[in-house]
C-alpha cells in the first residue's frame, strides 16, 4: 500500500510539473519585426495576416511563447514571405495556439496564400494594381473598399476570396477547383470571369461595361447589378445565374 502511495505522488507531482511547464508555453506574446520596404505579401500555412494601408512598413507578430521564434517574415525581392522554420516553411499549429500577423505598408500590389491561412484587411486600400491568389484552402477578405485600376483574383483549390467593395477599370477572376470567388464591383469596365471545376463565381454589379465569362464542370456563376453586356460560353453541368438591367 505505501508503495502505491509513493507512485500515486510520483505520478500527481508529474503531472503537476507538466502543467506549470505547458502554462509557461501557453503565454501568448507580441514581437516587431524589423523588416524593409515591401508591396507584396506571401503566406505559407494557416497563420492569420491582419492588413491595412499605413505610411511605413510594419510587421508585429503575436503568437505563442514556445514559437515565436520560429516564425520567419523575410524580404526577397519586394515581397513579404511569411513562413515557419522547419516543416517545409509551413505553419502546422491548431487553432488553439494561433498566429496572428499584423501589417502595414504604403502599398499593396498582390497577396498570394498557399495553404489554409487567412488575409483580412478592413480599412479601405488605393493602389494602382491588385492581384489575389488562394493555393489550397486559404481565405483571403477585403471588407474596406478596393480603389484600383486592375484587379486580379484567382483561387485553385477549395480557398476563399471575398471583396466586400471595389472600383476599378478591369477586373480579372478565375477559379480553378471547388473554391469561391464573390466580388461587389462597381464602374467596372471590362472582366474576365473563369470557372473550371464544382466551384463558385458571384459577381455584384453596379454600373459595368461587359462580362466576359466561361464556365467548365458543374460549377455556379451568378452575376447580378447593372451590367452593359454579358457573353456566356458552358460545357458541363454548370449553371449561370443571371439577374441584371442595363447600366
Amino acid at each position: 500500500m505505501k508503495k502505491l502511495f509513493m507512485f500515486i505522488a510520483a505520478v500527481l507531482a508529474l503531472v503537476s510539473c507538466s502543467s506549470v511547464t505547458s502554462n509557461k508555453e501557453d503565454i501568448m506574446v507580441q514581437e516587431d519585426r524589423k523588416v524593409g520596404k515591401f508591396t507584396s505579401i506571401a503566406i505559407q500555412g494557416s497563420p492569420t495576416v491582419i492588413y491595412r494601408q499605413g505610411n511605413t512598413c510594419t510587421v508585429k507578430v503575436r503568437a505563442n511563447k514556445s514559437v515565436i521564434k520560429d516564425i520567419k517574415t523575410t524580404i526577397d525581392k519586394g515581397c513579404l514571405n511569411v513562413s515557419m522554420k522547419g516543416n517545409g516553411g509551413f505553419f502546422v499549429f491548431s487553432k488553439e495556439k494561433p498566429i496572428t500577423i499584423y501589417v502595414t505598408s504604403p502599398d499593396l500590389i498582390g497577396v498570394e496564400i498557399a495553404g489554409s491561412g487567412d488575409f483580412k484587411s478592413e480599412m479601405p486600400l488605393d493602389t494602382d494594381n491588385i492581384r489575389l491568389v488562394v493555393r489550397g484552402s486559404g481565405d483571403i477578405d477585403f471588407d474596406g473598399k478596393i480603389l484600383c485600376d486592375n484587379a486580379k483574383m484567382e483561387v485553385t483549390g477549395s480557398g476563399d476570396i471575398d471583396v466586400k467593395d471595389i472600383e476599378a477599370l478591369t477586373t480579372d477572376i478565375s477559379v480553378i477547383g471547388s473554391g469561391e470567388i464573390d466580388v461587389n464591383q462597381q464602374k467596372v469596365i471590362n472582366t474576365d470571369v473563369r470557372l473550371t471545376g464544382s466551384g463558385d463565381i458571384t459577381i455584384k454589379c453596379e454600373s459595368c461595361g461587359n462580362i466576359n465569362s466561361n464556365l467548365t464542370g458543374s460549377g455556379d456563376i451568378s452575376i447580378y447589378g447593372s451590367v452593359n453586356n454579358i457573353s456566356k460560353q458552358k460545357a458541363g453541368s454548370g449553371d449561370y445565374n443571371i439577374n441584371v438591367t442595363k447600366k
